[in-house]
């Protein structure tokens, strides 16, 4: 409940390459927030990652965690929005739903990578 009322969500590396508070915050309509170097995200040879998460340097410090904060803050409001609209134009590529469309959704999204 708490998710959807945030801009950024801190997205640390999971169990494997991924992880599911990625997906999370898609649906929540929260900014991801990486902090994980080798965290690998999916679809990342036609998805403009940039332009709706953030992938940082993993803070190694309560210092560097600090400035990260700080950095969260420091983005600008029109900045927030211009990403959270592209991360609603690009969720399609992760919902498995029936209602999902033929032309973005993660069906298709294993299609392109398989002929990339």
């Amino acid at each position: 409940e708490r998710i959807t009322d945030c801009q950024f969500c801190l997205v640390p590396k999971g169990v494997g390459f991924t992880n599911g508070r990625l997906m999370e915050s898609f649906f929540s309509g929260c900014i991801p927030v990486i902090l994980s170097d080798a965290m690998v995200v999916p679809f990342d040879a036609f998805l403009p990652w940039p332009a709706f998460s953030l992938k940082p340097r993993m803070p190694r410090t309560p210092r560097e965690a600090h400035d990260l904060v700080d950095f969260l803050e420091g983005i600008p409001a029109e900045t927030g929005l211009r990403m959270h609209q592209s991360l609603i134009e690009h969720r399609c590529w992760f919902d498995y739903g029936p209602d999902s469309r033929e032309d973005c959704s993660p069906y298709e999204g294993v299609v392109r990578m398989l002929t990339w």
